[in-house]
């Protein structure tokens, strides 16, 4: 009998621990959210609402569905112009232009650690914030495919989701987050490019968000009509009938 209890233990110790997954849509249509823990789908029905709230004020069509999932770990792979693999990154969260797929990586969960945000320790505010700026990037997507207009660039891309993610963080937060880093801004749309924001993303996302508070960067972006450093690059590429390696780094998921 003993030995059949033994066994019993044994077999239940080799069975990997299963993390029930759960799916909320936060009581708004056209939203599902596959989490384990119940932090996570709060910060994800907040900032849902917190982005819709900042983007009503644009003439944006905020109806798409948005698919949200959780995970313990995150990686994307990075790939070189030639579509060769240089490195894997573990990432805050990802957006799958492919499949409009929002991964994001979870706070909640004690197996995970979320690194810190331009110097600063992620609170749930911020953490909000980093959602916030992957559903950006969904809504400007859905936008141009309903409006049959051309999908933007990397560099616009982010431009909108960092400008969203400032945006929804409280003044107190967005001030202390801004006054570490007051040399940084862009001098024009030629500034805004991938070349940039691969240099330093989040510093990349300062200068975004700065910027758009003195332009019209966030209406132009909606309506197609934004000239980033990036559509200038590409133009003067294929003016010189160049194959244009940085227009190859708008990735399918960013």
């Amino acid at each position: 009998m003993l030995y059949i209890i033994v066994l019993l233990v044994l077999f239940q110790l080799s069975v990997p621990l299963t993390v029930h997954a759960y799916n909320g849509d936060c009581y708004l249509p056209g939203v599902l959210i596959e989490y384990s823990n119940e932090y996570d789908y709060e910060c994800a029905c907040a900032a849902i609402r917190e982005t819709r709230h900042f983007l009503e004020q644009y003439p944006i069509q905020l109806d798409q569905i948005l698919y949200i999932r959780f995970k313990d770990n995150l990686y994307i792979n990075h790939y070189n112009e030639h579509g060769t693999y240089i490195l894997t990154e573990e990432v805050t969260g990802s957006y799958d232009r492919m499949d409009g797929t929002i991964l994001m990586l979870s706070m909640g969960s004690r197996a995970t650690h979320i690194p810190s945000f331009l110097g600063t320790e992620v609170t749930k505010e911020i953490y909000i914030s980093m959602i916030a700026h992957e559903i950006a990037h969904s809504y400007l997507d859905s936008h141009h495919l309903k409006s049959n207009s051309f999908l933007p660039d990397r560099a616009t891309h982010e431009f909108f989701a960092y400008t969203v993610q400032f945006e929804v963080l409280t003044e107190s937060t967005r001030k202390h987050l801004l006054d570490h880093w007051r040399e940084y801004k862009f001098g024009s749309n030629e500034a805004i490019n991938s070349i940039v924001y691969l240099g330093h993303p989040d510093r990349f996302g300062v200068m975004a968000y700065r910027y758009s508070r003195t332009h019209q960067s966030m209406k132009q972006i909606i309506a197609g009509k934004f000239i980033s450093g990036d559509y200038m690059i590409s133009q003067e590429e294929a003016d010189h009938d160049v194959p244009s390696p940085r227009k190859r780094l708008a990735k399918a998921r960013w």
